[in-house]
């Protein structure tokens, strides 16, 4: 109730929870913040899993608005659209992310929304998080997505996709998961869509959507190539030279091939690895701890995994690893992502496991790659992965569960389904 009043400070509480519940009521109107103060009573009486400091989904990281107690407080300023009372809400489930789902959707909808929607309300209040949280009222009323406020146009078909997306996406994920697959794009193809920036960025859709189109389009591209030609065309297009102008700023799909666009991509990644071999070029780390664990199944194995700060240690690894690692220097060296090698050491010999991406503001892990971009869960899939030495996919087996240490040793996210 103090709370609610705004009698006591953000400074004088201790439990950061509190401290989340206090801004949520900031910047809300009267009516929003007495439906707030009724709604975390009932949710202390029924559901207090969901008062809760914690990421909520792992896949966004920690971010402002992640928690259920900030989804929370997102909910009452849409509390003019509730369609029931929040005292009439009980919980069939101890599952806080079902708890929650559930309670979404007895407040705001009258019809099916799909799970991946969900992700709306642990955005906060940004612009964005407003605009994704009218797209689950919209469809919660029972109108269609194709007519909500999207950042694309979807046909019938992706729309029918959209509604049935893996629940584990979130719905800018899901949107992009509905363009390849409404346009008979495969599900690999997919998730190597959603791996790059594309799965989290609309901006300059109009461009992007052409390029989703041409990989659609080229069904015998290699996935696992889909990021590096992401990685090339953006810079090509939109990266600025130390000149000035991006090399090529009227970049078009129209009349590419995908073998000559692979060459160039493969040129570019080439010139990179002979820039990046230049002495100098350091940057400041994401201030993320690395990791060391000794394995408990594997006697004498010592794992970690270290951030990478300068062009060299770039170099080094694309050129163990084979993979085109050398183009996040930019974005390494605006703070915006971060490299990380896996290694393991037996017996004094050390080995390289696997290269990870970081999208630092999230801390979510984007890309993970093994040798000649090898991706760990197509081991058994993939027939180039076979012509890797037998100790070597061994190694890249056990990295999942390295990985996940690491992940929840330092409360990361991942949106890269490598594993």
């Amino acid at each position: 109730h103090q709370l609610w009043a705004g009698a006591i400070a953000e400074e004088e509480l201790r439990a950061e929870v509190l401290r989340l519940i206090h801004r949520a009521f900031v910047g809300l109107a009267g009516d929003q913040r007495a439906q707030l103060r009724d709604l975390l009573l009932h949710v202390e009486k029924r559901a207090p899993n969901l008062l809760d400091a914690r990421p909520a989904l792992h896949r966004l990281g920690r971010v402002e608005g992640n928690t259920f107690a900030e989804a929370l407080g997102a909910l009452a300023r849409h509390s003019e659209a509730w369609q029931q009372s929040p005292s009439e809400w009980k919980p069939d489930s101890r599952n806080p992310r079902r708890q929650f789902a559930a309670l979404v959707r007895f407040l705001l909808a009258r019809y099916d929304v799909p799970t991946c929607l969900d992700s709306a309300w642990f955005g906060g209040w940004e612009p964005e998080a407003q605009r994704q949280q009218g797209w689950f009222v919209h469809v919660g009323s029972g109108q269609n997505i194709r007519t909500a406020d999207l950042p694309l146009v979807l046909s019938k078909r992706m729309a029918h996709v959209f509604a049935e997306a893996p629940s584990e996406l979130t719905a800018t994920e899901a949107l992009r998961w509905a363009q390849v697959m409404g346009q008979e794009g495969s599900e690999m193809l997919a998730q190597a869509v959603i791996a790059t920036e594309l799965g989290r960025n609309f901006a300059d859709e109009s461009f992007w959507s052409t390029v989703v189109l041409f990989l659609v389009e080229n069904p015998m591209l290699d996935p696992d190539m889909v990021g590096p030609i992401v990685d090339y065309i953006n810079h090509q297009k939109y990266v600025p030279t130390e000149e000035g102008e991006p090399p090529h700023p009227n970049y078009t799909m129209k009349g590419r091939s995908a073998v000559k666009l692979l060459s160039q991509v493969e040129e570019w990644h080439e010139r990179l690895a002979r820039d990046n071999r230049q002495p100098g070029g350091s940057w400041e780390s994401s201030g993320i701890a690395g990791f060391e664990w000794m394995d408990d199944k594997e006697e004498g194995l010592r794992w970690t995994i270290r951030e990478l700060t300068s062009k060299k240690e770039l170099s080094l690894e694309g050129r163990a690893m084979n993979h085109c690692v050398a183009s996040y220097v930019p974005n390494c060296r605006r703070g915006s992502k971060s490299v990380w090698s896996m290694q393991v050491d037996a017996e004094g010999h050390s080995a390289r496991v696997v290269t990870i991406a970081m999208h630092n503001p999230s801390r979510n892990i984007v890309e993970v790659r093994g040798r000649f971009n090898a991706v760990p869960r197509q081991l058994g899939k993939n027939p180039k992965n076979k012509t890797l030495e037998r100790p070597y996919r061994e190694l890249l087996a056990r990295s999942g569960a390295v990985l996940r240490k690491w992940i929840e040793a330092e409360e990361l996210g991942r949106t890269t389904r490598a594993y």
